[in-house]
């Protein structure tokens, strides 16, 4: 059974003073910390969001290779396909970079926040993109 010893400390106003400036600085570290850990969290989650749709627009493509014709829209089709996966291998990339990034110094704060700004533009353009792809039925014109 352990028991909770009470140690007497005395100390002066100053080393109160210090203590409370490092208690004040681990708390903003301590909040940058887990902010980098919720930052992480999200971007392996849209990560794995991402990974689904590129396993969707490959899958839409082989069924696009499998048609027999050859027409304008199969042209089309697949150029659109790979224009969606060919952004979303590069908002990967960008994910992983922000996933790494160390948050606690403003100027990788900056930078985190232009990334994350680009990677939500391109997300609306792989959105647009995609919403093409599915009006499109890609196994027609067999």
């Amino acid at each position: 059974m352990e028991s909770n010893k009470v140690h007497d400390v005395t100390m002066t106003s100053g080393d109160v003073e210090e203590e409370n400036d490092g208690v004040l600085k681990d708390a903003v570290l301590g909040f940058l910390g887990s902010f980098n850990s919720y930052a992480t969290k999200k971007t392996a989650g849209q990560g794995l969001l991402d990974f689904a749709l590129l396993a969707a627009n490959i899958s839409k493509l082989q069924d696009l290779f499998r048609r027999k014709r050859r027409d304008a829209v199969f042209y089309v089709l697949t150029t659109i396909i790979c224009v969606s996966i060919a952004l979303q291998l590069i908002v990967g990339v960008m994910m992983a970079v922000i996933g790494k990034m160390n948050l606690k110094t403003e100027e990788n704060r900056k930078k985190a926040n232009f990334l994350n700004n680009v990677i939500t533009v391109l997300l609306s353009v792989i959105t647009f993109v995609n919403i093409i792809i599915s009006v499109t039925d890609v196994s027609a014109g067999d």
